[in-house]
Order: structure tokens, then sequence, then C-alpha cells
């Protein structure tokens, strides 16, 4: 790190670098609100008496040892400098050490330097539990589920919507900076309200609030600061651990949609039957459903700010999509509103000035160029940057759209070119240029439709897999296109 900049100022000195660093981290972990509000009136599963109960049961000697030998060993050491096949090769030595400390965390709650075992045992108790207190919309890190799970069940309904011809929108949602801006008391809060008792409550108290940073800048350890906030990255308890907190956003969305004011995607049957789903969430990645109406993303953005308001949680809208699904009517909403990301669906299936259609599927797929996001060289052939590598090298926006190369020349005179570059050009090349718009000059689009995409292999121009797949049988030699640009 040699200049970094902070708030739009440059910092060259060792000692600004090392302070910005430090107070940089420390303000990511600290919490900034004295109050948030909770979430009573909200219901969650709870545990039962067994499984409460066998949580904090007495550590055994071959759970431990169990997960001793599940730890990889050449994985990173601990503060004491070890690694865990340091644990594993002497075992027979260190074992009552070893043992002694998860005494006495039972008993006392101390921490000592081994906390990476510990972790792992927690999380081996608390997955046993999870499947019962989260909801099915969440599978990732729960026993019994995969998260392929909530990729088919995506997939199924972004189908089902498009066959109903019912237009909708797909939210796809990212938590910002996730595990670091989890609040405790939330956390600690839905723990209670799940049913976990004071004894296991405790344990996690100590286990997420007793951690200490140190943050190495240029290869110097600086810093030896607390925390006030947020789950620490590879612990094994995080993960789980977040997933609680994520229940909360779960939950209300669920609450939205009982009320009427979100409504999800049918999956599974035609003709609007079928289950209906709103949401999916992967870790910090979420999917919400929702019908094409701006009201419906009104009241999402009204749960993403409670949410964000009862667990510090808040999403990243410059990660975060809307995509509209049978409709273009995101474009009516007012961006203030959701301050994110709204590809169209053309934009989407087209190409720019410069670039060509992707690889395996362009000689099965015809473009019909309107005043759309682009275009290649004549429909079909090489795409003009391959053409013409120099003049896209000197090209001043290589990723410009085909309306914004095109002027009205007068009125009632139609359209021209409008394609500038960032240089004269020389003597040699002015062979190029003339080639080049030669080339363009009667490929003007007639049309101000946008671009659109028909499918070769059929009359009607709509892609099915039949076809292609038939496609594929009667091609020799030809290798399956799985890293082709497949349209999106």
């Amino acid at each position: 790190m040699e200049k970094p900049e902070v708030d739009g100022t440059l910092y060259s000195s060792e000692s600004d670098i090392r302070d910005k660093a430090v107070q940089f981290y420390t303000s990511l972990y600290m919490e900034k609100e004295a109050w948030r509000p909770f979430v009573d009136d909200l219901p969650f599963s709870m545990i039962g008496d067994l499984d409460r109960n066998m949580l904090i049961t007495r550590f055994e000697r071959d759970e431990i040892l169990q997960v001793i030998i599940d730890l990889q060993g050449d994985k990173s050491p601990g503060p004491d400098g070890f690694t865990m096949a340091f644990f594993q090769q002497c075992w027979r030595v260190l074992e009552t050490d070893v043992m002694g400390f998860f005494n006495e965390f039972f008993e006392k709650s101390l921490i000592g330097s081994v906390y990476k075992i510990l972790a792992k045992v927690l999380a081996n108790r608390l997955r046993r539990v999870l499947d019962g207190l989260v909801s099915e919309s969440q599978n990732a890190f729960v026993g019994g589920r995969q998260t392929l799970d909530s990729v088919l069940i995506a997939n199924e309904c972004l189908d089902s919507r498009i066959k109903s011809r019912i237009p909708g929108v797909v939210c796809k949602l990212d938590i910002e900076k996730a595990y670091d801006y989890v609040n405790w008391d939330c956390l600690l809060y839905l723990l209670h309200r799940m049913g976990f008792g004071s004894k296991w409550i405790q344990w996690i108290r100590t286990c997420i609030s007793t951690v200490r940073f140190s943050i190495m800048v240029n290869g110097s350890p600086l810093g030896f600061f607390g925390s006030s906030r947020g789950i620490r990255q590879g612990d094994s308890l995080s993960p789980l651990l977040f997933l609680l907190v994520m229940e909360v956003l779960s939950r209300m969305l669920r609450r939205m949609e009982e009320a009427g004011l979100i409504s999800g995607f049918k999956a599974g049957k035609s003709l609007g039957e079928g289950i209906s789903v709103s949401h999916l969430l992967f870790a910090d990645d979420t999917i919400v459903f929702c019908a094409a109406v701006p009201e419906q993303l009104l009241h999402l953005c009204l749960v993403l700010t409670c949410f964000e308001a009862v667990t510090s949680l808040g999403v990243n809208m410059g990660k975060s999509e809307l995509v509209p699904v049978g409709t273009s009517f995101i474009r009516e909403v007012d961006v203030e509103v959701w301050e994110g990301r709204s590809p169209s669906l053309e934009k989407g299936y087209s190409c720019q000035i410069w670039s060509g259609v992707g690889c395996m599927w362009s000689w099965l797929l015809v473009w019909a160029i309107g005043f759309g996001f682009g275009m290649t060289s004549g429909v079909g052939m090489l795409p003009l940057k391959s053409m013409f590598p120099i003049l896209f090298a000197c090209s001043s926006s290589r990723d410009a759209s085909l309306a914004s190369c095109l002027t009205n020349s007068g009125v009632n005179e139609g359209r021209v070119w409008n394609i500038t570059f960032i240089r004269d050009f020389n003597d040699w090349e002015v062979e190029e240029v003339l080639a080049f718009f030669n080339f363009i000059h009667s490929r003007i689009p007639t049309t101000v439709d946008p671009d659109s995409m028909y499918w070769k292999l059929r009359q009607h121009g709509r892609f099915d897999a039949k076809s292609f797949d038939h496609a594929i049988d009667g091609i020799q030699e030809v290798e399956f296109p799985w890293k082709a640009k497949a349209p999106r």
C-alpha cells in the first residue's frame, strides 16, 4: 500500500497510511446506533426442550477429537502459532490441556487460544437444530438442504412466470458488508426469541464480543482494538449465526406477502395455480419475486428499510439489480426510489456497435437491427471491431450504442452516421477509413424499433431446446458450447 485515497485525499507518509488503516477498520466494527428496534410482533420458530438441553451438555472427549480430525491441518495457524496439524499429531500430549480449556469454557465462558476448535464444536451442535429454525427459503449451510435447490426453484418460478405471460420483476439484492455489520443485540435477541437457553446465549455472546483485531499494513501489525458489532469471517459459527439474522428479512417478506403487499411468482402448475414463492435467500444474496407494479417495489423498499433498522444490515444498491420479466415498466419508476440498476431485456439480448454476437450461438441467430442498443457488422458476419481494428482502437467510445451514432440530418431527410475518433488518421489509414464508411453507409436502420433476435431453426423465430438439440445432433465433431456466450 503506497498512496491510499481516503475521502478524496491521497496519503503517502507511512504514519498517515497506518493511522488511516486503523481508523477505517476501527470505524467498520463500531456500532453507530445506541438503540435499535426489536421485532416483537414477528413470529419465529422455536427449538424444543431436548434440543435446548443438547446444546449446553458437557463437552465430551470424542466430540472434541472428531472435530480436530475433521479440521484441515494445513490451514493458517491460530494466535499461538500452531496449525491444526499440530493438534492432530500431538493429541495424546495435548489432550489434558485441551479438555481443561473446554471445561473452563463450560463453567466460566473463558476463551483461550484453541478457539477455532471450540467454534467448530459449537457450530456442529447449532447445525443440528437449524433445520427447525430457518425457513424453507434459506438453503445454504442447513443440513439436509442444498443451495442448488434454490437455483432450481428460482428457475422454475421464472419459467412459470414467462409461460403465464404475466409481467413481473425479479429483484436480486446484495447485503452490504454482511458479516461486518451484524448487530449483536439483534442476534442475541433472536436467540432468545427462538428458545435458546441463557447459558448458550452467554456462550455466543462471549464468542462474538471478546475478539480483538490487529491490522497488517505493509507487513507490520498495527492496532489492537475491540469491536461492538459484526461476526468474524472464517469463523465456523459465523455463517450459521448469519442465517438466524437473515431470518428476520425472510419473516418480514412473508408477512408482506400474507398482507397482499407483495405477490410472488407461482411455480409448479400453470393457469395461475401452484406454490407462490416471494423470495429465496443464498446466505448474503437474496432474490425477491414480485408483480410488475411500482407500489410493490415501494413496499419492498420499506421492508428493506425496516430490516436495516433492526439488524444494521443494508442493501448494497450498486450490486443489486431489478430484472423485468415480460415488461419494461421499471423505466417508469422513479430512480430515487430504488437507486439501483435496472437492465432492460433488450439491452441484455443485444450487442454494442463494435462487438459481435456470442460465438457458438451466432450461426443459429439472426439479428434484426433496429434503433436499439447495438449492431453487428451488417446482420451476422464478423463484428466491426474485428473488420476494422485500427478504427476500433481510435474510437472515442468503444461501447457506443447504435442510437448514439445516428443523428437526424434535417426534416424529412433521414438519419446519418456520426462516429467520432480520438485522433486524425494517417495517410496509410485512409483506405481503411473509406472502407469503413462505405460499409456502414448502406446499413442505416430504417426503423425505430428496438433490436430483436430471431431463431433460424423455427419459422416463428422463437428459441426452443428441441430444435437446438436436433441441430447439435446433426453436426459432426462439434464441441458442446459449455463456455459459449449464450443469451441471458
